[in-house]
């Protein structure tokens, strides 16, 4: 089992293995009847679009454009279903995306249908079981440091970085520097980090350590 697969039966999507291939039949079915009744705009992908085009674009897989019509179909049938679009979905469904990819080596030659289906329902669980949906059910003119995302990875990052790095901690908390300039991708993110084992936690620390040398060596020229 490959670890989307694990994803999908840690988040209760699949009950057993026993009839996995029923059980996901059906979840396809499901899927195609939401998507034949979603009332979506071209507007609506527009918007979700824009952001799609410019999500891990680091990474080659994310350049194809079969691969980001994949991705913005999943969001567009969710947030015609469920919460209007906001930013930081797209970093969200491209996690689950690369995980699905790296889990199956055939995927590319896979009906993109079916790689929808998939990548919904494990988006779909995160986003309506868990307490993440919340985190997006905000007001577009709503201030930054009162969006509950933003509020929630600035205490949970500023209370590891306490302990991790105190005297970073203390140059953050003089300068009242705030988290969402410098861990903006990772804000977007990393509650499914946690709830998915996906915890790159040396690459936290190093942007931690490669800010905090910036910070220290500003500081030490206007000295």
């Amino acid at each position: 089992m490959n670890r989307f697969q694990k994803w999908e039966f840690c988040l209760g999507i699949y009950q057993n293995s026993a009839d996995i291939n029923q059980q996901r039949q059906k979840k396809f079915d499901e899927y195609s009847k939401l998507k034949m009744n979603a009332k979506t705009t071209d507007d609506d992908k527009n918007e979700i679009m824009k952001d799609i085009n410019r999500t891990y674009q680091e990474v080659g897989l994310f350049q194809l454009e079969s691969n980001k019509n994949i991705m913005c179909n999943v969001l567009l049938l969710w947030c015609s279903h469920s919460l209007s679009y906001r930013q930081g979905m797209n970093e969200i469904v491209g996690v689950i995306f690369y995980t699905y990819v790296q889990s199956f080596q055939d995927c590319q030659e896979q009906n993109p249908t079916k790689i929808e289906n998939d990548i919904y329902w494990v988006f779909k669980t995160i986003m309506d079981d868990g307490d993440h949906k919340q985190n997006f059910n905000y007001s577009s003119h709503m201030p930054i440091d009162r969006i509950p995302l933003i509020r929630y990875i600035k205490d949970l990052t500023m209370e590891k970085l306490k302990y991790i790095d105190e005297q970073l901690f203390q140059i953050f908390e003089q300068n009242q520097i705030s988290t969402e300039i410098f861990l903006m991708k990772w804000i977007k993110v990393c509650y499914l980090s946690y709830k998915c084992v996906y915890q790159p936690e040396n690459m936290r620390l190093n942007r931690y350590k490669q800010f905090g040398t910036r910070c220290l060596r500003s500081s030490r020229h206007q000295n």
